[in-house]
């Protein structure tokens, strides 16, 4: 196995999967660098990262840019570039054009990453593409709350829509006309609220399962993987703690 070409990790806060790559990268023998968020981390800790790089995805996206490609004049090699979050994968969509230069990553046309990232922009694509999937409302007003819930289903999902914007990491279950109104009232009081309301799928942690796929330049498949859940935090609906695939 050629395990030479180095791999760069981009991530914001949160994204503990990057541990995950550490160590299966790091096991093989593959050069693996982390440029995330300046402070203490447990992410950064792992001692399969070869060097660790800091950044402030929140600041200036110029400044951010800049960081990121001294980064890999660094390290050399033109690595591999891998986003573990959807902030990162924007980040790289949005700047595609200057870091190809300097690094290797998959290139999907614009806005393709920005539309998967949006939760109603991507519930329209497989409703398109005849996909299966939850029914999704992205209420406008709370008119729209109001109409829905005269023919709705309860338990509903409450999730963040757009991920730039503010609420974009809230998930929430309600479970009666009263707290879905009381949990949307919250939202739009600093003005228009980020969320869908999205049908409600029955089933414990265990019912949960993932799966994710790795697609060559001709969009042909080349290798699926797929997991269980067993335990998430915080429940009901969240990142996995414990999975099996």
């Amino acid at each position: 196995m050629d395990n030479s070409a180095p791999v760069v990790v981009l991530k914001d806060q949160g994204g503990h999967a990057a541990v995950a790559v550490a160590r299966s990268l790091g096991r093989l023998g593959i050069p693996t660098y982390l440029v995330s968020e300046d402070g203490p981390s447990a992410v950064g800790a792992s001692r399969y990262w070869t060097n660790r790089f800091a950044w402030d995805l929140s600041g200036p996206n110029d400044q951010s840019l800049r960081t990121l490609l001294d980064a890999g004049r660094e390290i050399g090699s033109r690595p591999v570039l891998l986003a573990i979050a959807d902030s990162t994968a924007l980040f790289i969509e949005k700047n595609a054009s200057v870091l190809e230069k300097y690094f290797i990553f998959p290139k999907a046309p614009p806005p393709l990453i920005q539309a998967l990232t949006n939760k109603w922009q991507m519930f329209a694509a497989a409703k398109e593409h005849g996909i299966p999937t939850p029914e999704v409302m992205y209420p406008r007003s709370r008119a729209d709350v109001v109409n829905f819930i005269k023919t709705a289903r309860f338990p509903i999902v409450l999730k963040g829509a757009v991920h730039l914007l503010p609420q974009a990491k809230w998930k929430t279950i309600v479970h009666t006309t009263a707290e879905l109104l009381e949990k949307y009232n919250s939202a739009s009081a600093s003005g228009n609220p980020n969320l869908i309301l999205q049908e409600y799928m029955p089933g414990d942690d265990e019912s949960v399962w993932m799966c994710n796929a790795y697609f060559g330049a001709g969009s042909e498949c080349r290798a699926i993987f797929s997991g269980k859940k067993i335990r998430q935090t915080p429940p009901p609906a969240s990142i996995s703690t414990l999975a099996v695939r």
